[in-house]
């Protein structure tokens, strides 16, 4: 069996299972070292001896000969509760392992958030699926050949280990058409983070933000202007109307928030003048019906500059002969487009200087500013606008804003790679509303749409527009995940539906004929779309004191648990209420 200075390999022929744990055994009592040598905690070994039935995943077989030293080698990943877990338990069974387990300082370790995105790749997969353990074996050798996963040595080099395990960014996303309350969750977790970055869009988005009983509503300004410590940014990929941005400013200090050195601005911000603003109400009136229902903040126009590379950024604004020349050659092209134009080009460069002289403290190149801030181990959220279904390319287009809303606009937004973003959540409302036209399958023209607009406030913060209102749309937030990669949800408002006897959900469309969970490009099918519901018993009762989740009444757990099992990512926060403390966490390891 052992022949002098060799090793022995013992290997499965098929597709596992074979019994080779029990060889294993067999010929480990006749060996000193029995070593593992790749592989995670997704194999089982079971071995039978003297009586006992012993069950291993990442011990070496040979754990269970007293006389055998186990070796678990380089190429296996450790996921070290699991390791320990197992330990203890065949101890207990009466298996000295003292002085007889040795771990690689170069295996790689599994963490919880491995596990986690196995479940997510699984759930994307659906009928496809590869059929793994969802223990994270996949994702962790991912990380090593993406050369960003941590090794065994890493453990006792503190500053490397923390470096490299906060070498990421979470970022929070809309999920549904926006208004889902991403501000009140950006704001909790501002507190815990370094720096709070807005990404893309413009002063067409606005987030209220209830602490310490004030409220207040921020549209260019990130919601981590509210956290004392956190410093605020705003990316490249944002849109900015200098005097709505110093308003806001002047605004948010007289409720006493000093924001002194704590915001900045990118160079290559493309501006919104006035008269971006001007077109966007020409754009509407030209349209009238078939208006996309802009805020006609400009925010359209000001992205049609940049993309017609005509715009002017931040970093002109210092530059006066180039700043001159690119206004005047914009403004004569917006004379030719629209008859009823009429603009002063020198007033405008005179209010521009002022602007200007405001601005320059808190102009930073932005992106050497993010990577160096997670380069350095700082905490970065990463704050949307809008949502995924206003998204440019992937919403409900022509009804949708002008920028990439969702993670792809993170990066482009703020010009940071892929394997800095760590945390994606995805923020939803437990009902579905909608601000101006386009399609939405669920809304309610009823008094039950009527009910969840009254007692969900459902009211614009930047055009206090009424909203449209309807059940909850699970094809919607498939479609948003399937995009965004979500590795935690936050359902918000679910003390709206307090006094509902019952509440649906869509589950799916019936187009043509046909049922599909699949939201379509081509909004005319959704014409004559049937909408299929689950229907759920309503918990008529008031959620808004629990503060666990062990806390709701079951039918409200049933409801949040279809939700999370149904998209197959966790919800990990629940809004019960308007303030900063009015949401429940769920621990998600």
């Amino acid at each position: 069996m052992f022949l002098k200075n060799k090793a022995t390999v013992i290997l499965g022929t098929q597709w596992g299972d074979e019994g080779k744990g029990k060889l294993c055994d067999l010929v480990s009592n006749q060996a000193d070292v029995c070593a593992r040598c790749q592989g995670g905690n997704n194999a089982g070994h079971t071995i039978v001896a003297e009586g006992k039935r012993y069950a291993v995943h990442l011990l070496p077989s040979g754990i269970v000969s007293p006389d055998c030293v186990s070796l678990i080698g380089s190429g296996v990943v450790v996921h070290l509760e699991s390791l320990f877990k197992e330990l203890d338990d065949i101890n207990v069974q009466g298996i000295n392992t003292d002085g007889r387990i040795f771990v690689s300082d170069r295996c790689q370790l599994v963490f919880d958030f491995h596990q986690m995105a196995d479940g997510f790749n699984e759930s994307e997969l659906g009928r496809e699926s590869i059929g793994t353990t969802r223990r994270g074996i996949g994702p962790a050798y991912s990380s090593k050949a993406a050369r960003s996963g941590i090794r065994v040595t890493s453990l006792y080099n503190k500053d490397e280990f923390k470096e490299r395990l906060e070498l990421i960014a979470t970022v929070i996303l809309g999920t549904q058409w926006g208004d889902e309350g991403k501000g009140k969750l950006c704001d909790l977790v501002s507190n815990q983070a370094d720096v709070c970055a807005r990404c893309q869009g413009g002063n067409n988005a606005g987030h209220t933000i209830v602490a310490e009983g004030k409220r207040y509503a921020v549209h260019l300004l990130p919601s981590g202007i509210v956290s004392p410590d956190c410093v605020s940014l705003i990316g490249s990929g944002v849109v900015v109307h200098l005097e709505s941005l110093f308003k806001e400013l002047d605004d948010i200090n007289v409720q006493g928030i000093n924001t002194d050195g704590r915001i900045f601005v990118s160079d290559r911000c493309q501006l919104v003048f006035d008269f971006h603003q001007m077109a966007d109400g020409f754009n509407e009136s030209e349209l009238g019906r078939e208006s996309i229902g802009t805020t006609r903040r400009g925010i359209g126009p000001a992205y049609s500059s940049k993309a017609a590379r005509s715009g002017i950024r931040v970093t002109s604004l210092y530059n006066k002969d180039e700043f001159k020349e690119r206004l005047e050659l914009i403004v004569e092209t917006m004379r030719k487009r629209y008859s009823a134009f009429e603009y002063d080009i020198q007033a405008e460069i005179a209010k521009y200087e002022a602007l200007a002289e405001r601005l320059k403290p808190m102009v930073v190149d932005s992106v050497v500013y993010i990577n160096d801030k997670i380069r350095d181990g700082s905490k970065v959220l990463i704050e949307g606008a809008n949502a995924l279904m206003l998204d440019i390319d992937f919403g409900t287009y022509p009804y949708v804003t002008s920028s990439n809303t969702g993670v792809g606009g993170a990066l482009t937004g703020l010009g940071i790679a892929p394997s800095l973003i760590g945390n994606i959540i995805g923020v939803v409302k437990a009902y579905t509303t909608r601000v101006g036209g386009g399609p939405f399958p669920t809304e309610l023209l009823d008094e039950t749409g009527e009910k969840l607009q009254k007692f969900g406030a459902e009211f614009g913060v930047t055009t206090g527009r009424p909203r449209r209102c309807g059940w909850l749309d699970l094809v919607v937030l498939k479609h948003s995940h399937l995009i965004n990669g979500y590795t935690s949800l936050n359902l918000t408002k679910l003390d709206v539906l307090d006094q509902f006897d019952t509440i649906k959900v869509a589950t799916s469309y019936t187009i043509n004929g046909k049922e599909t969970s699949t939201f379509p490009a081509d909004l005319s099918l959704l014409q004559n779309a049937t909408i299929n519901y689950k229907t759920f018993k309503g918990w008529n009762s008031n959620i808004s004191k629990c503060t666990s989740f062990d806390q709701l009444p079951e039918e409200c757990k049933a409801y949040v648990n279809f939700i999370q099992n149904f998209i197959g990512v966790p919800i990990e926060w629940i809004g019960v209420g308007v303030g900063r403390e009015d949401m429940i966490h769920i621990p998600q390891n």
